[in-house]
């Protein structure tokens, strides 16, 4: 018998021996290799335009407002959907703008000479004059907790916010702050391993960094007992902050 004729007989044990084990690893190998394989161009804009429907759709907004909300919330349109819906956000353009003009939610800021320069989520940098005038007020948004005698809530439980309104070119721009989506890296060394307490830290650093930003008495209260005013929803907090810019005398 030849070497060719005597070796299938024993490639044909092999394979029936061995037959299992070589369709689970072909499995295996093809599995990670599809889930480990970069996606294209094309699959990742197909994703962004999917989630920029379905804001669309279940919010009746604009394309320019789908967009926006897709920034601020990372492209994670769930997210977005449910905060808009549950009155924890506003739908972007629809803030109060009667007084001031939405400049975008902050995630951190700089200062650069005579130019207060902020970062916002949606990936722009506004520069702003360190020396214009300023208004700074807290609040916290839970409709769950229970207002105390003051009107005010515990910032550790609920979601603490703030607006920063701050005049540019004869006009009132605002900007929302929220104490668990600010880049804390200002604060260096005092820099702590809680969002609120950074948070705290940071409503007291900004004043110290521009010389005619004014602070309310709800910055006070934050600073001393970590409450301030507690509002139902975050619409509710920006309207009573645009009457205290309102009534505000500078």
């Amino acid at each position: 018998m030849s070497e060719a004729n005597a070796f299938i007989p024993f490639l044909l044990d092999w394979l029936q021996q061995w037959w299992p084990a070589l369709v689970l690893g072909s499995i295996v190998y093809f599995g990670l290799n599809f889930l480990l394989k970069p996606r294209s161009a094309k699959e990742h804009v197909d994703a962004l335009q999917l989630s920029r429907n379905e804001i669309i759709t279940t919010l009746s907004c604009t394309e320019h407002q789908a967009n926006q909300l897709l920034a601020i919330y990372g492209g994670k349109s769930a997210k977005a959907i449910h905060e808009i819906k549950t009155g924890k956000a506003v739908m972007p353009g629809m803030e109060v703008s009667d007084v001031a003009i939405f400049g975008g939610e902050l995630r951190s800021f700089f200062v650069e000479g005579q130019d207060f320069r902020l970062e916002t989520h949606d990936g722009r940098s506004e520069f702003l004059d360190a020396t214009a005038d300023a208004l700074l007020v807290v609040g916290v948004v839970d409709p769950e907790q229970r207002a105390d005698a003051q009107g005010t809530g515990r910032a550790d439980r609920g979601k603490a916010h703030a607006q920063l309104f701050w005049r540019r070119d004869e006009k009132w721009n605002r900007f929302l702050l929220t104490s668990t989506r600010l880049d804390y890296s200002v604060l260096g060394d005092k820099k702590e391993n809680s969002a609120i307490r950074n948070f705290r830290l940071l409503i007291a650093e900004l004043p110290t960094r521009s010389p005619n930003i004014r602070t309310d008495s709800s910055v006070q209260r934050l600073q001393d007992d970590l409450r301030a005013p507690l509002y139902a929803s975050l619409a509710e907090f920006e309207a009573e902050a645009t009457q205290i810019l309102r009534n505000w005398e500078f």
